[in-house]
């Protein structure tokens, strides 16, 4: 179970890193607001993006996490529209 759990908290602390960025920049302007998911946000997201093809070769697809990293495949375009 402990590399299940690695994967989770992996993909959780990714999510983390994404929402900090927002709250940094909850007061700027919404060019500033651009700017840092362009610099910050999208190579996160890129980085997510190849954890999540990666996992899903590996992980069980009944599993919760299977579950969790085929929703979000499936979900990836409505994901990062906000990058736009």
């Amino acid at each position: 179970a402990k590399g299940k759990t690695g994967k989770a908290n992996w993909a959780l602390n990714h999510i983390q890193k994404l929402y900090r960025v927002e709250t940094a920049n909850k007061t700027a302007s919404a060019e500033e607001r651009q700017a840092a998911r362009v610099q910050q946000s999208a190579p996160l997201l890129a980085q997510f993006k190849t954890w999540l093809d990666k996992s899903a070769q590996t992980v069980v697809p009944k599993s919760k996490l299977g579950e969790a990293v085929h929703y979000t495949l499936r979900q990836w375009p409505k994901l990062i529209r906000y990058l736009d």
